[in-house]
This record gives C-alpha cells, sequence and structure tokens, in this order.
C-alpha cells in the first residue's frame, strides 16, 4: 500500500543564470553547509550547464533554468530554510535579477476511503448542470481558482497520478504572485509577508480525513 506523500516547492520566474546555481557558489554563501557541498558535487543526480543546472542537499532539490528558479522538498519540516534560502538569495545576493512571478505550491497525495478517486471525482462532475447526466466517464479533477490584485490561488483535486493508487487523491494548492515590471522590492516585505498565512490555509483542506 502506499503512503501519503507531500511535496513542497518555491518557484521563482525571472532571468536567471544556471551557472550561478551550482554547489560551490551556495556554499561560499553558507547557503548549505560544507559537508552538505561535499556530498552533493559528487552526486550523480548533480548537473552545472548553461542551460540547467541541479544538485540536492539534505533532501531539498535546487533546479534553475534560464527563466525559472526552483526550490523543493517532500518535508514539511524543510520550508524555513527553503524560504531562508530563497529570500537571502533573491533580497541580498542576487537582488538585481529581474523577477517576474513567484509561487508557492504544496501538493498532497491523501488515502481515502473511496476504492476508485477517479470515478468519484468523475461521478460527482456528472451531477452539476452542465448536461453531463448521459455520460459515463473514467476520470475527472475538481479545480477553483481565486485572484485579488497581484495574488492568484488555485486548488486542484484529482486522482494520483501514480500506479496503485486509485483510492489516493492528489490535493494541489498554488499561490501564484506577479510584480511589477518597474521598482525594487523585496521578498521580506512583499510575497513573504504572506507566507505564513499561505501555508496555514494550504494546510486545512489536508487536516481532515477523507
Amino acid at each position: 500500500m502506499l503512503n501519503d506523500k507531500e511535496l513542497y516547492n518555491i518557484v521563482v520566474v525571472g532571468a536567471m543564470n544556471p551557472r550561478i546555481h551550482v554547489p560551490f557558489w551556495y556554499s561560499q554563501f553558507n547557503l548549505i553547509s560544507k559537508e552538505e557541498y561535499d556530498a552533493a558535487i559528487v552526486a550523480a543526480s548533480t548537473l552545472a550547464t548553461a542551460q540547467l543546472s541541479q544538485f540536492q542537499f539534505a533532501g531539498i532539490t535546487v533546479l534553475c533554468l534560464p527563466d525559472r528558479w526552483e526550490i523543493k522538498t517532500t518535508k514539511r519540516s524543510d520550508l524555513d530554510r527553503m524560504k531562508a534560502i530563497t529570500q537571502k538569495i533573491f533580497d541580498e545576493l542576487l537582488m538585481h535579477t529581474p523577477v517576474m512571478l513567484m509561487g508557492f505550491n504544496f501538493i498532497w497525495q491523501k488515502a481515502t476511503n473511496v476504492a476508485n478517486v477517479a470515478r468519484h471525482l468523475a461521478s460527482r462532475l456528472v451531477e452539476m448542470p452542465f448536461g453531463l447526466a448521459d455520460v459515463a466517464p473514467d476520470s475527472g479533477e475538481f479545480s477553483i481558482r481565486r485572484v485579488s490584485e497581484n495574488r492568484l490561488n488555485a486548488i486542484t483535486v484529482a486522482p494520483s497520478p501514480l500506479p496503485d493508487s486509485s483510492s489516493y487523491v492528489n490535493i494541489s494548492i498554488n499561490y501564484e504572485y506577479k510584480f511589477a515590471a518597474v521598482g525594487p522590492f523585496k521578498l521580506e516585505d512583499t510575497v513573504f509577508a504572506r507566507y505564513a498565512a499561505d501555508q496555514k490555509e494550504a494546510s486545512q483542506p489536508c487536516s481532515e480525513e477523507s
């Protein structure tokens, strides 16, 4: 039987330089320890090219493309460290990097009491007044979006994509923030001022038994 799974990530979209985001650079600014650096440089998953860089330390993964930087983990206990690393990089070390968008993603795979989540979600959808009553779908998913000023919140409830997981549901909650094209800003004063509230709000749908 599968276990419940979690995935958390912070994504920054802008003009990135993958050559910078390598273990050596992170170690020079004490973003990772010497032990974490030593492990990262010999890991098979570590990549360092002009178009893509990737490395892992203590269960946290950093991935950088020319237009996107991401830090992710499967452990909730890593969230504070991920936030601190992101803030130090883009508020202090690379504060001149043009940033257009930033997002938090909270993704859970949870066990349910439903034998087939895909068909259960589909059956609920065809009950809605959309003229789908005569359809016999095999799968379905729900998605809700809320927009306020520069903030987008999206919630998706869908079947688990993993094999042998018909009774598991995926709950994905995303918070996305857009930045003005001009003017300096700090993540600490803008997006991260909302981070604790977003994290608390995102945890609520997964705190009850399905």
